[in-house]
């Protein structure tokens, strides 16, 4: 029986993995090549020339940053939410002291951790009237209690500090 170099192609396979197609009318022994039908070769030509798994390796890649960068995100907004939510409480422990309805600095800063104890439990809290005229408090609060998930390790010795004053009405 002879074979024809048209009909056939030798495939070289190699644990498995096929490594090469030679158009050759007899085994090859330089890789242990297996003889197959023309249209299985052009078939395993077109698979290899096909790209479109290859998406699939570039997300692999991408995705663990796209998710590292989203929860740097979060973290960071709620490290701004904190912040705001501290000059809000400073703004009206500073308001009720001057309007008289918290009767002296102790008070504020009492009413200032007390509505701050949620968002930052070890917040310090300095409230002083400058002049005899000017409500000052200022408040110091560790970024990592701010933090949801606590994935930037800058932000674990970070402090932040937030000040506002208020003109006494008497």
């Amino acid at each position: 029986m002879t074979l024809s170099r048209h009909n056939f192609h030798t495939v070289c396979v190699h644990d498995n993995l096929i490594i090469g197609v030679h158009r050759m009318a007899f085994l090859s022994r330089r890789c242990g090549g297996i003889q197959v039908n023309r249209s299985l070769v052009k078939q395993i030509r077109r698979l290899r020339a096909d790209e479109s798994g290859s998406a699939t390796v570039e997300a692999l890649i991408w995705i663990p940053v796209f998710v590292y960068f989203l929860v740097f995100i979060l973290d960071t907004s709620f490290i701004f939410f904190g912040k705001a939510q501290a000059l809000r409480y400073i703004q009206d422990g500073n308001r009720a002291l001057t309007v008289g309805a918290l009767p002296d600095v102790d008070a504020v800063e009492l009413y200032i951790k007390t509505a701050m104890s949620e968002y930052a439990p070890s917040a310090i809290v300095n409230t002083e009237i400058v002049d005899g005229m000017i409500v000052s408090t200022s408040m110091e609060i560790p970024a990592s209690e701010l933090m949801v998930i606590g994935t930037v390790p800058v932000f674990e010795t970070t402090k932040i500090r937030i000040t506002a004053s208020h003109f006494l009405e008497q």
